[in-house]
């Protein structure tokens, strides 16, 4: 493979990877429900993830586990007119398609200890999959169909430590297990083909790093920041001609590519006003744009070119979250009521050239604009045992959560 690219670079310029999302909304039912404003409070042991600092606040060991349930529609170009002067203005059309998936999101084993809590968890960060296609008609008709399952999975083990009466320092090391499966075919009506791929598995480290500060009794704030590695999968470029070539296809172009999951920066607040109702609100910045740095291009053998480095963009996005809980303390089974907002900035990769006509324009011009999420949930807290469900609605991407945690 490396006589085929000495160089690596970004995700490529094809169909799958335009329809790629993302949501790295902190793991747990009960985050969920409240908007994933989680970095000041912390309480439970998905800050494992959310901040490592708060694990502090847990003084019995726990076992977690969540599953959830994603359903989500990807906007995408599906239908091209090409007119007699084989220019695509004004004769694109759009539409969404429906995909699903669910598993274990979230598992996590806490240890309280003297000095310091200890936490070992498994997180399913990334679990998106989608197909689609569209027909082309007037000169030269076309088609293509594509299809993309992206997958991130990461094992870490965080700590957090009190330092003094009001400090509370974590950190928190990260193993990902990424993969990539990727294939974009296009046919035309003589019988030739062009199909790109982007294939692969990978592995690297991260690192989690958090601060929680007490201000008073009822008054926190946070601070978080995740780092994550940058994986390596194979683009390749393939031709297919029954008539010139034979049956098989021919390669075309191989070279390595590198997915750069994005860093994300997070602060927040936590006030609770009495002993029933708490509220949250955090800041997030997502580093979206790490993901096309050096992007190149999945239907040419040389080094992307300056052009097409300038013209695909995805830009980083700032989540503004805020979430609350009451909970009905005199209940002989405590009953929390949970809800929230929050704002998702757009993060679908953009063309930002000037050709209308090019390859990138069409490909790249599908949009979801900024999206609104509505949270809510409910949970129940035993003795021992406690049980979280939580929802969270947008128009283009829903999730639904169910969580429970053993305390022994």
């Amino acid at each position: 493979m490396a006589l085929f690219s000495p160089l690596s670079f970004a995700i490529t310029d094809e169909e799958g990877t335009a329809g790629m999302q993302f949501n790295f909304s902190n793991p747990g039912a009960r985050s969920l429900s409240m908007a994933g404003a989680f970095v000041a409070l912390a309480d439970d042991a998905t800050a494992a993830y959310a901040n490592p600092a708060g694990l502090t606040q847990l003084s019995r060991r726990e076992f977690s586990a969540e599953g959830r349930y994603y359903d989500y529609s990807t906007p995408h170009l599906s239908d091209g007119r090409l007119p007699t002067d084989g220019s695509f203005m004004d004769v694109l059309s759009y539409g969404t398609s429906e995909s699903s998936s669910s598993g274990a999101a979230f598992l996590s084993m806490v240890f309280p200890f003297e000095q310091a809590t200890l936490a070992i968890y498994r997180h399913e960060v990334m679990d998106f999959n989608t197909q689609f296609a569209f027909e082309t008609e007037g000169v030269n008709p076309a088609a293509f169909k594509s299809d993309i399952d992206l997958k991130d999975v990461s094992y870490g083990v965080s700590a957090g430590v009190a330092l003094g009466e009001r400090l509370r320092l974590g950190a928190g090391l990260v193993w990902h297990e990424f993969s990539i499966d990727s294939e974009t075919v296009r046919d035309t009506n003589f019988g030739t083909a062009s199909i790109q791929t982007q294939k692969g598995k990978d592995s690297g480290l991260g690192y989690i790093l958090g601060m929680r500060y007490l201000i008073t009794d009822d008054l926190s704030v946070g601070a978080v920041y995740r780092r994550s590695p940058r994986l390596r999968y194979q683009a390749r470029s393939l031709s297919l001609d029954p008539v010139s070539q034979g049956p098989e296809p021919i390669e075309v172009m191989r070279k390595h590519s590198d997915f750069d999951i994005p860093d994300v920066w997070g602060v927040g607040v936590s006030y609770r006003f009495n002993e029933a109702l708490t509220v949250n609100l955090d800041i997030n910045r997502v580093l979206y744009s790490q993901l096309t740095r050096n992007i190149t291009s999945a239907f040419d053998s040389t080094t992307a070119s300056d052009a097409l480095l300038s013209t695909l963009k995805l830009s980083d996005g700032t989540e503004i979250r805020l979430g609350g809980e009451y909970v009905f303390v005199d209940l002989p089974v405590p009953l929390s009521i949970r809800a929230g907002v929050w704002r998702d900035p757009e993060h679908i990769i953009h063309y930002h050239g000037d050709d209308p006509s090019s390859i990138e324009s069409r490909i790249f011009s599908a949009s979801t604009g900024d999206q609104t999420h509505y949270t809510f949930g409910m949970g129940l807290a035993f003795e021992q045992f406690s049980i979280d469900f939580g929802a969270d609605l947008s128009k283009y991407y829903d999730t639904y959560s169910l969580a429970a945690v053993a305390r022994f």
